[in-house]
């Protein structure tokens, strides 16, 4: 504490204020850019998420059908059934993981 202390008396007695001020600013403006950037990339995530299960799902299908595979009713309800299963882990987990390594990413800059 006393290191703060002496650094800013330093800063007022060399009249400084105006430098470490311009670049205290600098700093916080690149810092709330890369905020709004990860809440940007956030909202993007959530916004969609609820829709790629059933992307997934039209895709899986289409797939199967190009590659020449028989799609009965059996094989489409076991294919959403595991969609279904894994749309937690990709619509909750992988955009919170996005997130925290976007502030963990903020945070180690910062030190």
């Amino acid at each position: 504490m006393s290191e703060i202390i002496n650094a800013i008396k330093v800063i007022k007695m060399y009249a400084w204020e105006k430098l470490f001020e311009e670049k205290i600013a600098k700093i916080r403006f690149d810092e709330i850019k890369k905020i709004k950037r990860s809440l940007r990339i956030k909202f993007i995530i959530y916004t969609f998420a609820d829709a790629m299960t059933k992307f997934m799902l039209f895709i899986a299908i289409i797939s199967m059908l190009l590659f020449g595979f028989e799609l009965n009713s059996e094989i489409a309800f076991v294919t959403l059934s595991l969609l279904n299963a894994i749309r937690l882990p990709i619509t909750l987990y992988f955009p919170l993981a996005i997130g925290s390594i976007a502030e963990n990413k903020v945070t180690l800059n910062r030190a």
